[in-house]
């Protein structure tokens, strides 16, 4: 079993429920972002492009490549732009960008930073951090707010009683922390049970084929295509 917590973190499965049943109608457009200053420890393997396997993308955009597919299903084709603009003590790049277009239209696009200095940033993950995903649909829109473990909805109003046209906001106390243990959960519920996880070793594979594409992507200035 692959260990991609947020598909255990209770704000991302809200999301998951409300598209499936509708309420934003068909998703269009989603936009991530991952905002931070990460506090490197001595001999941080993630200083080291080749222990690594690139920068701030591959260990954090890593998260937001299985969010989106999760939501939106497979990816068609993968852009990215990249640069080492402000952590020069990391061989990989600090900022990224990276759009996807996945097979049934929907468009997305995952920003990622090491080098966000926002309040707080000196005290370490989660202080300083924003991390969030909004999803915009045909008649409404979702926000997630993965470090205040928040959940925003918009539906057009016809779709709820009078009253509830605008943003209503869930809270889930802890669902950050429950992504992990909810996941080890269930990856022993498998063992015990000798049934296929959720997150099969396929699945990180296939995450890392979208990762793969978004390098080539940066290092050519070309989309790269995932469908032969």
């Amino acid at each position: 079993m692959i260990g991609h917590n947020h598909l255990f973190n209770p704000v991302v499965e809200k999301a998951r429920q409300m598209i499936d049943k509708g309420l934003i109608g068909r998703p269009h457009l989603a936009k991530v972002f991952s905002f931070g200053w990460l506090l490197f420890a001595a001999n941080d393997f993630r200083q080291s492009k080749k222990r690594t396997g690139g920068g701030v993308f591959i260990d954090t955009g890593t998260h937001f490549v299985y969010i989106l597919r999760y939501l939106f299903g497979e990816v068609q084709s993968v852009g990215a732009i990249q640069a080492n603009s402000v952590r020069h003590e990391m061989e990989g790049e600090d900022n990224a960008i990276v759009s996807l277009r996945f097979c049934n239209g929907c468009l997305g696009e995952i920003t990622t930073s090491y080098a966000a200095r926002l309040p707080g940033w000196e005290l370490g993950f989660p202080s300083g951090w924003e991390q969030g995903l909004v999803i915009l649909g045909e008649e409404g829109a979702i926000r997630l707010n993965l470090t205040e473990n928040e959940l925003s909805l918009y539906s057009e109003e016809h779709r709820f009683p009078s009253g509830f046209g605008g943003w209503t906001t869930i809270s889930v106390p802890n669902a950050y922390a429950d992504s992990f243990n909810l996941e080890v959960e269930h990856f022993i519920d498998s063992l015990i049970h000798r049934s296929t996880p959720r997150v099969p070793a396929i699945e990180g594979r296939k995450t890392l084929e979208i990762i793969d594409a978004a390098y080539r992507s940066a290092e050519t200035g070309h989309l790269i295509s995932l469908i032969n």
